[in-house]
């Protein structure tokens, strides 16, 4: 199984394990989510999806956890309510770091095409175990199981995009009274800053700068939300150069920065 996760996407996606259905929730999930989004796996779906579907969540829910890093800077909290025809799904959520799944359906049906409508839960539960996030999924109306679970994944996604987006006002610190918290110039975020200007003079890095590209360029040492903050921190009008720093880059577009 291979899963390839990006937070400051675009919604774009590549999903392919072998059940339909599992494949249309996660494209909603990448789309609405403004996720990249790969994942390719496989297993004995013939004999029963169940570990298949399970482990998708897994690993999923692991690979949201290392992009997020120490959550420095992060919203954290998301929350949205969802319609699809007569379904009304209603999600929330909380990337703080414990893992917690609360999921409430009404289905019908035993099947969604070759997905047990018994393994939705089992999917939401491992990806908050291993995500480390505190995930509540309430159906509050529904007539159709498709309607329910897609309503469910894209209520999910704009959750999702709500909590992992960067609050420039919490500048570089976890969005907790109970977590270790980072003075506004952390030694960690201006090494970084001034090895991505240097590595753009150097020519190894290109003047308009994604995190994947600074990602590449240290061999993922870094989790891709430390970049995002970073970048965005450090930005025109960031957090830094609110305290008197001097701001390194522009921001021209979402996910994409500038060298000043």
């Amino acid at each position: 199984m291979s899963v390839q996760l990006s937070l400051d996407g675009s919604g774009r996606y590549g999903v392919s394990t072998g059940v339909g259905m599992l494949d249309h929730m996660l494209e909603q999930l990448a789309k609405h989510g403004l996720l990249d989004l790969t994942v390719e796996a496989s297993g004995d779906i013939d004999r029963d999806p169940h570990h298949l579907v399970e482990d998708v969540g897994l690993v999923l829910g692991q690979a949201l956890d290392r992009a997020l890093g120490e959550r420095r800077g992060i919203t954290r909290f998301g929350h949205a309510i969802v319609p699809m025809d007569e379904a009304l799904v209603l999600v929330a959520l909380d990337l703080g770091g414990r893992g917690h799944a609360g999921i409430a359906f009404n289905f019908e049906r035993e099947m969604l095409g070759q997905l047990p409508t018994e393994n939705i839960g089992h999917f939401l539960e491992a990806f908050a175990k291993e995500g480390r996030l505190n995930l509540h999924v309430r159906e509050l109306a529904g007539g159709n199981d498709h309607h329910r679970i897609e309503a469910a994944f894209k209520a999910l996604a704009l959750a999702l995009r709500q909590a992992v987006a960067i609050d420039e006002r919490v500048g570089s610190e976890i969005p907790s009274t109970k977590g270790r918290s980072h003075e506004a110039f952390d030694a960690d975020d201006v090494a970084l800053a001034d090895a991505i200007v240097d590595q753009v003079r150097k020519g190894r890095l290109p003047r308009r700068i994604r995190v994947a590209d600074v990602r590449r360029l240290f061999a993922d040492r870094y989790a891709e939300n430390f970049v995002r903050v970073v970048l965005a921190n450090y930005a025109e009008g960031g957090n830094y150069a609110k305290t008197g720093q001097a701001p390194r880059f522009r921001r021209v577009s979402r996910g994409l920065f500038e060298i000043l």
